[in-house]
């Protein structure tokens, strides 16, 4: 026996590894313990090192109370075949005390393929099928011993990652990989796994051997043609069958029809195109999974002779209807109807008295389900309706499904009403009726439901009230009521829930309060109103919830105080005030929560300090004070938080101190000021933070300097300062020998980096920048980097100092291991230009594993060997390359021979007035930018091969931008693949047939109109083509010169985005506008615009429109109101006086921006405005 694979596994300490192994043999405990038994375990432990194999044995000798039995396992030579892979023998070991039934279903397992989702009832059935379940005369006691099987497989972890879908009782598994390997070298003859290259697994050298295939008792067959035929039919003596992915044929199923032993059969992804009639000789037959089948239309009436059929599933195919016989199959216990097409459900359903599960999920055609369907469903547990999107209600006889437990739902949009009779199912646990958006209420009689533990209304969208009966569920644990938007109030008897845990009300946009009563929840745990947005204030009662330990207030925008009895509450953890904009203080009581760990007061604007009693917190770890931009200063008492080790002061942007208590947070692992602009030092304490992993500075533009107590900070790994604007660093910095992230990207003051740079031995330094050629040995300079053990990316400027090419030598870029280097001169090294930029350039040669490449300003006349391709090997010199800059080089004429870069993914070329012409063929380039360049002339998009065929140069070219390109010409033609194009300040005729043909004609070839962005900028072209692409989605005018549209898009039928910007000639819309249809979003930032054209109102599927900077633009049209569709409306800088009355019409308007508009901020004010209450129905209005 032998593992077809090598895995690293990580080891346990020896002292983890028995609490592990004892865990799992002795319940944990070593009380009562045999001497003997307890010294030999030991010694299997230190063979074991592993938390798989630890818990396998463990698990397996756990019922071994005979020293003779644990003596066998210490010195079975098992140990000794395999030495030096005691994970496998330990695995084995395990194996070998299973029971010998056991054993039997262990070995089934091997059937699957590796990192297969196995579910747990499909296993069970297969066992089943394959005699490997004991029978009884009870059926019942078959599952049971099945489910008593798997439990004791997971038990020695030989299945593992159980995931349990509670609201379908679905439970999944899988076989970590060397379980999987064992399971392999230990099945017998008579199971096979063929895999998608058509070799067995483990058999015979991979060699289907066809003597064999008589005997199989299960085959799992991987994809295949015409010989999956012969072999299936060969496999006369089958209890399993499983096929994926096979082409063909229809002639196959006949074949199986002819294996009378068939007990479980599944089928995936099979292009079979008819379901015979002959499957109905499979009178054995238990299981049929058929999965994918998407040309299957119909059923065949013989699937009611299949008596002992106890499980049937039909997932992703076109079925249109269930044949009515199906009420035959008496034995059926679980029936999968799955995203097919049916219609409605035949009344033969209701005779399967035996059902146990029903599964009718994501028919999206279904409409109604007749009384009947339900009549006999005595025994069904699970009914799963959910994703029958236009279902619109349930027959009244679900009430007659007695032993009900779990009802799913979930996604019925149309579902209007629940039937009264639902409160007959008293054993239902689970309610799932999530995002059953046109359901407006609930009936009053669910408060029968007396056994039911967990209730999902989440974006129940109309639900506007629930019943006073909702009380009487004393079981219920859990209350999901996320995104109900039109609730306005929950009754006082939601406090009877004597037994809920968690109670979600976020995004109840327009719930104003929380019942008094709601303090009776004494077993509360967690309670969510996270986007509350009306809730002003919280009831005393709150504090009456004396085992909540997480509460989220967070977009709680209106919420203006906490009340004092917050502080009882003693066993909250987690207190989420993330985006409480109007709170301006927190009681003292908030330091009464001793058992707080985690505290977030971000975005919590009006904040201006923090209460003194914050000090009491000894327990918290994380504080969140993240955009609170009015606090200034924050208090001393903050030195007391002993464990806290996350603080996020980030966006604070008055703030110009930390106290120097913050040294005495000697637990504190993350420190973020990331934007505290108005921070000017930090205190010499901060060397205390003797466990500080990372600190960001990066853009606090006012801290100067940093303190020497830094290089203290001896566990220091990231430090971030991009975009700072440092006087100096301190040589202390280098004493940070842990250091692994240093970034200072953007970093303003380059000639700071002192000497000694090399002492940072960390093995990643991010965004280094190093300024070269300064003749100041206080300076850190470029040759240092030979000692720098540097990854990722690497910045070198001033490179128009540096005189010496030795110095660029002794760098050795070459040996690091850089993703990114950027190698700039600075804009007056032309005038300074000197004979050493080529070999200095030449020196700074990268390693062959970048794959970002930048030079900018380079005044040489001539590129480097590096760039180049090799004559003699024609070898492309960075075959990682994907990203490749040429910017600002002044004086080269032309490219460096870089043809073929294979994976070059994005090319910018901007600034070099010299080059007049581009062309090489680079296969997987996706984006190519071409800025700046007067005299280019000619880029050519065809190359001609060694046969003198012509190849595309960029097949793969999906984006092109041509900005400040005056002279340029695409030649032939522009790359059939692109699909975004931008045009900037270049020649007009780019816009002309020839650029998209390379021939002239008046129509433009259809392999041509791919675009499906269009972005014209400072171009007087009239767009006369613009008609022939009815592809375009996107369209975008920026300064564009003309002073009206080109009229040929009106013919765009499937543009959905239009964004006109800067377009200082042009006074109006025209009238024609409105003849897109199709348009979704209109973004338009033009100064001149007065008014808007009458025809906007027929632009029905409208859902965005933004006004920026319209500054003639005074009203809005009544037939503003017509625009049925729109969910966003923003208005920017634009002199509106008021909006239209008929926006009151406008109900599916979900959000509404006002920004520096004052006359609209003084008419629309939050319920002082004196219209108000036009805009108040908007559950998003964001005035600033």
């Amino acid at each position: 026996m032998e593992s077809t694979s090598n895995f690293v596994l990580n080891g346990l300490s020896e002292k983890m590894s028995w609490t592990l192994f004892k865990q799992m043999a002795f319940n944990g405990s070593e009380s009562g313990l045999n001497s003997q038994i307890h010294e030999i375990a030991k010694e299997i432990v230190k063979k074991c090192v592993v938390p798989l194999a630890l818990k396998a044995l463990g698990s397996a000798m756990k019922f071994k109370k005979n020293v003779k039995e644990w003596e066998e396992a210490r010195d079975s030579d098992i140990w000794e075949r395999d030495e030096g892979n005691e994970v496998m023998a330990s695995l084995k070991l395990s194996y070998m005390n299973l029971s010998s039934q056991l054993k039997e279903c262990f070995t089934y397992c091997s059937i699957f393929p590796k990192d297969h989702v196995i579910n747990k009832q499909d296993l069970i059935g297969q066992w089943m099928a394959n005699g490997l379940v004991s029978f009884t005369s009870t059926r019942g006691m078959e599952v049971d011993w099945g489910n008593e099987y798997f439990e004791r497989l997971v038990q020695v972890s030989f299945l593992q990652n159980i995931v349990e879908q509670i609201d379908s009782a679905k439970v999944t598994c899988n076989m970590h990989d060397l379980v999987h390997d064992l399971a392999q070298s230990i099945s017998d003859q008579r199971i096979l796994l063929i895999n998608d290259t058509g070799k067995a697994i483990h058999k015979d050298n991979g060699e289907v051997n066809p003597n064999k295939i008589k005997k199989m008792r299960a085959l799992y067959i991987r994809s295949g043609d015409s010989d999956v035929i012969n072999m299936v039919s060969e496999a006369q003596s089958l209890r399993s069958l499983f096929l994926e992915s096979i082409v063909l044929y229809d002639t196959l199923f006949i074949s199986i029809s002819k294996l009378i032993h068939l007990r479980y059969i599944c089928i995936s992804d099979c292009l079979f195109t008819t379901i015979p009639n002959d499957i109905s000789t499979l009178w054995s037959l238990e299981a049929l999974h058929l999965r994918h089948f998407h040309m299957i239309k119909y059923f065949p009436e013989s699937i009611g002779k299949l008596i002992n059929l106890r499980t049937l599933e039909l997932v992703t195919c076109m079925l249109t209807h269930l044949p009515k016989s199906i009420g035959h199959c008496q034995s059926l216990q679980n029936l999968i109807v799955s995203s097919t097409q049916i219609t409605s459900i035949p009344n033969s359903l209701g005779q399967l008295v035996n059902l146990k599960s029903l599964n009718i999920s994501y028919c999206y055609e279904l409409v109604k389900i007749p009384e009947g369907a339900f009549g006999q469903f005595h025994s069904i547990r699970t009914l799963n309706l959910s994703h029958c999107m236009i279902l619109k209600e349930v027959p009244f006889s679900i009430g007659k499904l007695v032993s009900l437990e779990i009802l799913n739902m979930s996604m019925c949009e149309q579902l209007k009403w629940l039937p009264e009779s639902i409160g007959n199912l008293h054993k239902l646990r689970f309610l799932n009726l999530h995002r059953c958006k046109s359901l407006e209420k609930v009936p009053e009689s669910i408060g029968n439901l007396i056994n039911i533990e967990s209730l999902d209304l989440s974006w129940c969208e109309n639900l506007k009230c629930l019943p006073k009966s909702i009380g009487n569920l004393d079981k219920l644990c859990f209350l999901n009521l996320n995104g109900c938007e039109s609730l306005e109030k929950v009754p006082e008897s939601i406090g009877d829930l004597i037994n809920l845990e968690s109670l979600d009300f976020s995004w109840c946009e327009n719930l104003k309060c929380l019942q008094k009563s709601i303090g009776n929840l004494d077993k509360l745990c967690f309670l969510n109103l996270h986007g509350c947005e009306n809730i002003q204030k919280v009831p005393e009662s709150i504090g009456d919830l004396i085992n909540l330990e997480s509460l989220d207030l967070s977009c709680c925008k209106n919420l203006k105080y906490l009340p004092e009895s917050i502080g009882n509450l003693d066993k909250l953890c987690f207190l989420n005030l993330d985006g409480c904009e109007s709170l301006e203080k927190f009681p003292e009581s908030i330091g009464n929560l001793i058992n707080l760990e985690g505290l977030d007061f971000s975005w919590c604007k009006n904040l201006k300090y923090l209460p003194e009693s914050i000090r009491n917190l000894d327990k918290l770890c994380f504080l969140n004070l993240d955009t609170c931009k009015s606090m200034e200063t924050v208090t001393e008492s903050i030195g007391h938080l002993i464990n806290l080790e996350s603080l996020d002061l980030s966006w604070c942007e008055n703030l110009k101190c930390l106290p120097e208590s913050i040294g005495n947070l000697d637990k504190l692992c993350f420190l973020n000021l990331h934007r505290c602009e108005s921070l000017e030092k930090l205190p010499e304490s901060i060397g205390n933070l003797i466990n500080l992993e990372s600190i960001d500075l990066s853009w606090c533009k006012n801290l100067k300097n940093l303190p020497e107590s830094i290089g203290n900070l001896a566990n220091l790994c990231v430090l971030n300062l991009d975009n700072f604007e440092l006087n100096t660093i301190p040589k202390s910095i280098y004493n940070l020998r842990k250091l692994t992230s240093l970034n200072l990207d953007r970093f303003q003051n380059f000639y700071c980096m002192p000497a000694g740079i090399s002492k940072l031995n960390g093995p990643y330094i991010q965004g280094l920048s190093i300024f070269s050629g300064v003749e100041d040995n206080k300076l850190a300079c470029m040759s240092e980097l030979k000692h720098l053990n540097i990854r990722g990316h690497l910045k070198i400027c001033g490179l128009q100092n540096l005189n010496y090419p030795g110095e660029a030598t002794q760098a050795k870029l070459k040996k690091k291991n850089l993703s990114s280097l950027k190698l700039t001169w600075c804009h007056n090294a032309l005038n300074n230009c000197n004979e050493c930029s080529f070999p200095v350039l030449e020196a700074l040669q990268p390693p062959l594993s970048i794959k970002s490449l930048d030079l900018e300003g380079f005044p040489g006349k001539q590129y480097p060997n590096w760039m180049m391709v090799s004559n003699e090997t024609r070898m492309t010199p960075f075959p990682n390359l994907t990203s490749l800059t040429l910017s600002q080089i002044k004086r080269c004429f032309n490219l460096p021979s870089l043809v073929g870069l294979p994976h070059l993914e994005y090319l910018t070329l901007e600034k070099m007035p010299y080059l007049t012409n581009y062309s090489g063929h680079f296969p997987s380039l996706v984006e190519l930018y071409l800025r700046e360049m007067p005299n280019l002339e000619e880029v050519t998009t065809m190359n001609l091969d060694t046969n003198n065929i012509s190849n595309p140069a960029f097949p793969r070219l999906s984006k092109l931008v041509i900005s400040g390109c005056p002279k340029v010409r695409i030649k032939p033609h522009l790359s059939p693949s692109v699909v975004e194009l931008k045009l900037e300040k270049s020649n007009d005729e780019l816009l002309g047939v020839e650029f998209f043909n390379g021939e002239s004609s008046s129509e433009i070839c259809s392999s041509s109109l791919g675009i499906r962005v269009l972005i014209i900028s400072q171009m007087e072209t009239q767009l006369v083509l613009l008609k022939q692409f009815s592809t375009i989605t996107r369209l975008e005018f920026e300064n564009y010169e003309r002073n009206c549209l080109p009229e040929s898009m009106r013919h765009l039928s499937s543009l959905r985005e239009l964004k006109i910007y800067h377009c200082k000639n042009l006074h109006a819309l025209p009238e024609w506008l409105g003849e897109l249809k199709s348009l979704e979003e209109l973004k338009i930032w033009c100064t001149p615009l007065t008014f808007l054209p009458q025809s906007m109102q027929h632009m029905n599927s409208l859902r965005q429109l933004w006004f920026w900077n319209c500054g003639g633009l005074h009203v809005l049209p009544e037939w503003f109101g017509e625009l049925k569709s729109l969910i966003k409306l923003l208005i920017d800088e634009t002199p509106l006086n008021c909006l239209p009355k008929s926006i009151k019409q406008l109900t599916t308007l979900q959000y509404l921006y006002i920004w520096n508009c004052p006359e609209l901020e003084r008419r629309y004010e939050h319920e002082k405005g004196e219209d108000w209450h036009l805009i108040s129905h908007i559950p998003t209005v964001n005035i600033e």
